[in-house]
Parts: C-alpha cells; structure tokens; sequence
C-alpha cells in the first residue's frame, strides 16, 4: 500500500522520497505526495486511484527514489527517471512503470559501476501535486565549485525548474554570504523570496545536520515551494570554515582589535589549538580570579576564531562590567578596540556589593603582576623539550607542556592588564572622564619615554652593537656591507669576536620574529638570513654617519603637567611610575611567553621529522596544519586521511591569508573589500610618539619589502610586533592600520624619537609608496597638495 509523505517512518522509501519526508515532517512546505514501494510494483494500481483523489486534481509529477540516491556519498543526481505534468491517472500508470523500469537504464548501470562501492539500486516511485511555478531552481547551502561554506549559491530559471536540469536554458545565478543581512538583486526573484530561501536553506542545514542542495519553486501567488533537499556530496573536509568557533550569542560583537596586533593574517591550525587556546585560557584566567567567571571552561568565550582568523568577543569581555564596580563596557570598548561603540548591547549590572569584592579582586589581581612575571620566569627556567625519545613519549611531553604554556599566558595577561589598566586610569584622571580624551594620549605619549629595559629596545640595541663592531674597521664595513646575504652571514660567523655577539644576540633574542605567535614562522635562531638585511643597512648608515642613535630624552613630568592642580598632578604622578614599570613589564613577559612557545614548537618540529621519516608527513611543514589533537590522533593511528586533510588545509591557506575583515562585526564575521581612501581627509590616527619628521612613504606588507626600507622613510604598515624592531634603527617616521599608544611599535617608536601614528584605517590603501609625507602633533601631512 502506498504512503504518504507525513506517515513514512521507518520504511525503505528511498532517498529522494525519505528527504520529502523529512521535510514534511519538519515543517517544510511541500507538494503533497505518496511514495510506491519497490515491493509493491506489481499491486500499486488498486490503490492509485483513491491516492489520487487524495491528491486533488492533478496534474502530478512522478518520480524515482532509489535507496542510493540523493546520499550523503551518492547522489545519482539525474540518473533516474522523472516525468512532470502528468494529467490523468493513464499517464500516471505509464510514468510509475518507467521508473521503475529506469535501474535498467545504461546510463544508471555505468554510474553505478563507477562507484568505488556496491549501489543499492531498488526503486520506489513518487507520485505528487506539481507546482504551478512561476519561478524554480535549485539553492545550495555552500558553494560545490570551490567548496566555500560561507558562500549560498542559487541558481534561478523562470517557469519549471526542467530546464534548469536539462540545461536547456542559462540560469541566473546568484551568490551570496550566509552570514550576511544583504541579499543579491535579482531579476526573477523578489528580496522577500530570496530571504525566504535563504531562511529556509539554513534551516535545512541544522535539521539535516550538514550542507544541503535544495530544488524550489514559486508558484503563480508567491507561495515557496520544496520539491527535494539531498546532501552536497562533492565537498572536501578542509574549507574556510571548518575550525570556525561558535558563537555565544546570534549578535555577538567581534572584534579584530588587539589580538589582530598580537596575530595579524591568519593562523594555521596548529597555532589555534596551541596558542589561541592559551590566550583564551589567560583571560579565563583572569576573569575567575575577578570573579566575573565562576570556572575555567573548555568554551571559547573570549577568543574566536572565524576563516582562520582570530577574533575577540567583545560581548564576552562584558561581564567584566557587569561583575566589577569600577569597569565600564566603555573601558573595555576602549582598551580593546580604540573607541567606543555606537552600537552594543545592554549588560546585567550584578548587585553593588557583590560588585565592589570583585573591585577588591581585581586590584588584587593587577597588584600580583611582580610576583607572576616571577612565576613566568620559572617556567621559561624549567621547560625542557627532550630529544632523542620515542615520538609518543615526545607527544606526551608536549601535552604536559601546553599546560605550562597555559600557565604562562596566565601570567602574562596580569602584567599586560596591569599597563591596560594604568595607562586608562591616569589617561582618565588627565582628561576628567572615564574615557580618555584625544589630547590625553598626546600628553601621556610624551611622559612615555626614556623607560630602561624594554625588550624589543634591547634586541634593536644588541643588533646596533653588531653593525657598529663591524663597521668599527672601515675596510671591513665598507667590504661586508655590499656582500649577498649569505655571504654576510658566513663572514660574521666565521671572526670570532663578531660571531660571538651575535650568536649572543641570537641566544636572547633569537625566539623573536615578525608574527612570532605563529608556530609556522621560523625565528631568527632557525633563520638568521631574516636580520642580515637590515643589519647590512645598520653598517652602510654607521659608515655614512646616518646612524638611528636612542636620543638622550630626559622628561620634565612637572613641566608637561603643569596646567594642572596639585591633587591631579600627583594622581597622574602616582599613574605614570605604574605604567612605566608595568610597560616593561609586559614586554617581558611576553618575550618570555615566546621562548616558551619557542621550544614547544621546536618540539612540534622534531615529530614532524619523525612522522616524515616514517610516512606519515610529507613534508613537516604539513604538520601545522595539523591541530594538536589531530596529531595525536596521526601518531596513534597512522590514518593517511590525516595527511589529506593537512594537503587541502595548506592549499587553501594561502587564500585565507589574504582576507580582510571589519574591525567590529556583529554577529558572524565575514570577509570584506578593503575601502580605498582616496582623500587624506579620511586618514585618522592616534599620534603615540611626538615629533616632527618628513619623508618618503614606503608601503611595507611583508619582510620582502622591508628590506626596500631606507634612511628616514616613513614605514607604513599593518602592525608592528617585536620582528620588526631592527627596521627602526632606518626610518625616520611610523604609520601603522592596527595599534594603541602601547602598542610594540608605539613603544619603541617612544625609546627611539620616531615620530608615530598608529590606529590609521586605509593608510596602506590611500598613501602611495614614494610619496612625501610629514607627521607631527597633529598626524599626518602630504607634501602634495593636490592629493589632500
């Protein structure tokens, strides 16, 4: 006896029939119908006319349900028979017994061959109303030609949706994210109707729990119509997507601020299991010991990430407002992402005094920085990587390890949020408001200075003393500093004295590089040929008398607070020695945070070569795109879908690497265009290192174009972290898309009296590279009328 759609349960009905099932069950809105049984085939025709009546009028369409068919690993998509606009129950008879007869088609016999496994081919046949459609098509949750889950793909024909299938007309096809509010314009379709498709599409990727393809249409009144949903089979495991972390809440403010600072692009999936989840286990961390976290949780609250990019929950950053008297979300806004936010959402203030004992642990908190960064200097002191063990013994290691690394990060977030915390409050007291103002920065910048045992000024310093010890013999100099690289390097190493310094300067600074969070990059101790450029042009300028010298910079507090009363100037006195000594710090602890992470990832390395020799890796690149679970997981089980699945991981990386995204998003981020600014009017930064200084403008994107980097050019760049630091003995002025007045590169450019501005969007779009460009108090200057 046939069934209908709404009574199918647990019977053999096929794929494409149990689909239609499902979404009736559902909810879904679908022609109603009946599902023949393959057993059946010889009895069906009692029955066909009351199942008719049932139906209605007609006419109907008729179509097969293999067991295979429309499969998670088949789909047979077109391979059977489907016959439409049958108008009589004759017609009908006639359509049911071709289907059935359709397994014998040689078309379905050689699909069926080509599969690497045996097919089920048994047949049942659908019988349903059709739709009058005005318009049909087919909608995919996720892109099947280049595999982008971010991406829905609708393909539109007007009329019914045969000719789509028989290609017999070019549909119109439009794209677009499912993350994003915005839909295509079409010409067929209404905003409401894609809107509706949309909607329902997603629906359908929860209840049928992964990506679907759908077939609709839209009847003569508007009415949305499902004729089939099937699993896209031809998708790969590695997409854009595939690590992406859930969010907390639909609205979720996101956000690339500080942590794009920390890890600017993107970051391989070893990376995110090892220090994206170190980071979120610091602010953890420091939200129990608020109390604005009753537990540690093995959620990602704070740290996201989406296309392999990371992220900071603004909205998980809240409840540090919610559960401490002192902190606003404005603050946090602030600290975080540089202002404030004229869009948010309203935060459940916790009762008064349960308020004011988390305002008790939380100065008791930033009061414990001396003693962590003590703590994190026994850890760096303790960690070993073993060599020479069994490659299961060394993951063992590692495990334990990220524990310590853990830890680490732990104390590290207490001194960074001891310099946060400081600088806001003295920036706050100076302006008279919780928000600090504009002109408050610029006074703070110029108390800033002249600030002993800053790391990043200590590894520019040591490279110094490198050139000037060569450049100390002219001859030499002159010789060696027109030398190839590798060259360069040979020579140093090979005079003792010089060789000395710098196997010194390699020992405490060699953990260091551009993106030095990212286990992917070599250091300067694995790569040395990275700092040989630029210490090339330390010895040229040391010949030429063009040397970048620290200047002597002696700060007369009283005279720059001068226009202040006697009670604020000793508050922001009292402030000032707090942010300096939690600046350095800071810049400790984080260097000593690397060095951890430093031998972690040589440990990382070392069974990568292992997993090499026996066949595991490719290449040991591969490994770090791997996530730390995963290559447990290799180790334990030797499975080559592992090593596939680093291949695409890798492949794609590239791609990426290259997106861009909002500084604030709403929700789920998603990639965008870069706005090219081509007014200066448009250009806004934060002037964090006085000065006056005018030059030319060198765009720098990469280490490459770094060492392009002459005496006094103005380096305009993304970011600047510790990697960057030996470029700073050459430029005369900084300008930076991401940073805060303590920022690396603000720091530095501090110590060093280089004028900078930082928190410029669109600087690397809109200046051009050769360009003259003056900055002073107050910001950025072209020398080109013309271009204002």
């Amino acid at each position: 006896m046939p069934i209908f759609f709404q009574d199918i349960k647990k019977e053999a009905v096929g794929g494409k029939a149990q689909s239609l099932a499902q979404l009736t069950q559902l909810g879904y809105e679908v022609p109603n119908g009946f599902v023949i049984l393959s057993k059946e085939q010889a009895t069906y025709q009692h029955q066909l006319a009351d199942f008719l009546a049932q139906l209605g009028a007609g006419p109907w369409a008729v179509r097969s349900s293999a067991m295979d068919e429309d499969g998670a690993e088949t789909s047979f998509a077109g391979q059977f028979e489907t016959f439409l606009t049958r108008k009589n129950q004759g017609e009908v008879e006639e359509a049911i017994e071709a289907c059935f007869e359709s397994f014998n088609n040689r078309r379905v016999q050689a699909y069926a061959e080509a599969l690497a496994k045996e097919a089920d081919l048994r047949l049942c046949v659908i019988v349903q109303n059709m739709v009058a459609a005005k318009a049909a098509g087919v909608i995919f949750s996720a892109n099947p030609v280049d595999n982008r889950r971010d991406h829905l793909l609708i393909n539109v024909v007007e009329g019914l949706g045969d000719k789509l299938v028989d290609g017999k007309v070019e549909p119109e096809q439009l794209k677009c994210y499912k993350y994003k509010e915005e839909l295509p314009e079409s010409q067929i379709l209404t905003q409401k109707q894609l809107k509706a498709l949309k909607a329902g599409v997603l629906k359908m990727i929860q209840d049928f729990g992964g990506e679907v393809d759908a077939e609709w249409a839209i009847d003569q009144q508007g009415e949305l119509y499902w004729l089939q949903a099937r699993p896209i089979t031809t998708l790969s495991k590695a997409h854009f997507n595939e690590l992406d972390t859930p969010l907390n809440r639909e609205d979720e403010i996101l956000t690339r601020g500080n942590v794009g600072e920390m890890m600017p692009g993107a970051v391989t999936p070893l990376t995110f299991s090892v220090f994206g989840r170190a980071i979120e286990v610091g602010l953890q961390d420091f939200y129990c010991r608020c109390g604005a976290l009753p537990d540690f949780t093995e959620k990602w609250l704070y740290i996201k990430m989406h296309y392999n990019h990371l992220f900071i929950s603004i909205s998980g950053l809240y409840a540090l407002a919610e559960e401490v008297t002192m902190v606003k979300k404005e603050n946090i806004e602030f600290n975080i992402i540089g202002d404030t936010l004229s869009r948010s959402h309203p935060i459940a203030l916790k009762s008064w005094w349960r308020r004011l004992q988390n305002q008790v642990k939380l100065i008791r908190y930033l009061n414990s920085g001396g003693k962590r960064l003590k703590a994190l200097e026994l850890i760096n002191d303790q960690l070993d990587i073993q060599n020479e063990i069994a490659i299961g013994l060394q993951y063992k290691a590692l495990c334990e390890q990220l524990v310590q690394l853990n830890l680490a990060y732990a104390h590290h977030y207490c001194t960074s949020s001891q310099s946060g915390s400081y600088y806001t409050t003295m920036t706050s007291i100076m302006s008279g408001a919780p928000i600090p103002k504009p002109e408050s920065h610029e006074i703070a910048s110029s108390l800033l200075v002249d600030i002993d045992g800053i790391a990043g000024n200590e590894a520019l310093s040591d490279l110094q003393k490198i050139a000037i010890e060569i450049a100390d013999n002219k001859e030499r100099g002159s010789a060696w500093s027109e030398l190839p690289t590798k060259q360069l390097l040979t020579k140093i190493l090979g005079e003792a004295k010089i060789a000395s310094k710098f196997t010194n300067f390699l020992e405490n600074h060699g953990h260091r590089c551009i993106r030095e969070a990212e286990l992917s990059e070599k250091d300067w101790s694995q790569n040395p040929l990275q700092i040989i450029p630029v210490l090339k042009k330390q010895i040229q300028a040391i010949l030429q008398g063009r040397t970048q010298k620290q200047p002597e910079v002696k700060v007369d507090v009283n005279e720059i607070l001068s226009d202040y009363n006697w009670a604020k100037k000793k508050a922001v006195k009292y402030f000032l020695g707090k942010v300096r000594k939690a600046i350095v710090s800071r810049e400790k602890s984080k260097s000593l945070c690397i060095k951890i992470q430093q031998k972690i990832k040589l440990g990382y390395c070392r069974i990568a070569e292992s997993l090499v020799k026996e066949g595991y890796l490719e290449d040991s690149k591969q490994i770090f795109f791997l996530t730390h679970q995963e290559i447990g997981q290799l180790i334990a089980t030797k499975k080559g879908s592992l090593l596939e699945l680093a291949k695409e991981r890798q492949g794609q990386f590239e791609a990426i690497n290259t997106l861009n995204f909002a500084d604030v998003s709403y929700g789920h981020p998603y990639p965008i265009e870069e706005e090219k600014l081509e007014s200066m009017d448009g250009l806004k930064g934060t002037v964090v290192s006085q000065g006056t200084v005018t030059g030319r403008v060198k765009i720098i994107r990469n280490l490459a174009e770094a060492d392009q980097l002459e005496q006094g050019d103005i380096m305009v760049c993304q970011y600047t972290d510790i990697g960057w630091t030996p470029y700073f003995s050459l430029i005369g002025g900084l300008i930076t898309e991401i940073g805060s007045p303590l920022s690396h590169g603000a720091v530095v450019a501090r110590e060093y009296g280089i004028p900078a501005v930082v928190n410029v969007k669109g600087a690397m779009q809109c200046l051009k590279d050769g360009e003259l460009l003056t900055i002073d108090k107050d910001g950025l200057h072209l020398n080109n009328p013309s271009r204002g």
